[in-house]
Parts: C-alpha cells; structure tokens; sequence
C-alpha cells in the first residue's frame, strides 16, 4: 500500500509524507463538544510512539528528537482530541509529529492552537489545517 496516502484517526486526518517521516498536512473539525474532556482522559496518560501502521523504514522514533535540540511538536492538538483516551494517545504518534524550536512549540503554536479551540466559542463548526514549513 502507498505511504504517502490520506490516514483517518478518532478526531483528525493526516497525509504522511515518506520523505520527512512527518506529517504533510493534518486536519481537524472542532466544535464545542468534542473539545470536552472524557471521563479519565488525560494526556498524561499518553506518551510519544512511532506509527506502528507505517512501515518500519518511515517510522519516527522518539529517540530521533533526544539531544536533537529540537522539540516534538503536534499538529493535532491532544487538547483537540480529549473525548477518549484512545483519541489523544492517537495524537502522540509521531506520524502527527513535526520537530518545531522548543520557543515556537510552547508559546506561539500553543497560544495559535489555543486560539482555535476559543473560536468554538462563536462558531458550530472550526476546521483547522495545519502543516510543517520547512525553511532549508
């Protein structure tokens, strides 16, 4: 089967690319209620994997991101996806993984990825479409 194909999880769709061993594209619909939280799901209970759904050769590991000086970086929220257990430890995949500079991942991304889930707020539906940009 094709690596670089479109993949369904619980509360997200991605595009795999073989090439980055990242995510192309992910894409998300929130509304109020599925960004409510589910009885006994926390993320803490969840930690980083490789997609065991991908070959082996295109699996990240988290191994590839210790002492790389740079941090893992979701582009599925686990804060989007809190109805089940099973729907954020699918966040913590490494196939919806992008390395991002410590700084940007946990203010400017997460106060970007804030800023989606309180657009709940004034709209039934927010559809989010989020990706790496790569700057060789």
């Amino acid at each position: 089967p094709p690596i670089e194909k479109i993949r369904a999880f619980e509360n997200h769709a991605l595009r795999f690319s073989a090439v980055h061993c990242t995510p192309q594209w992910v894409a998300e619909h929130m509304t109020k209620e599925n960004l409510v939280r589910g009885e006994g799901v926390h993320r803490r209970k969840s930690s980083f994997a490789p997609d065991k759904d991908l070959p082996l050769a295109f699996q990240a590991s988290p191994n590839d991101y210790t002492k790389s000086g740079w941090s893992r970086g979701h582009m599925a929220a686990a804060a989007d996806c809190r109805k089940t257990q099973s729907a954020v430890d699918q966040t913590f995949l490494l196939s919806n993984i992008v390395p991002q500079d410590r700084e940007n991942n946990e203010r400017y991304w997460a106060n970007l990825e804030d800023f989606c889930r309180r657009l709940t707020e004034f709209f039934d539906d927010v559809y989010v479409i989020s990706g790496p940009l790569y700057l060789l």
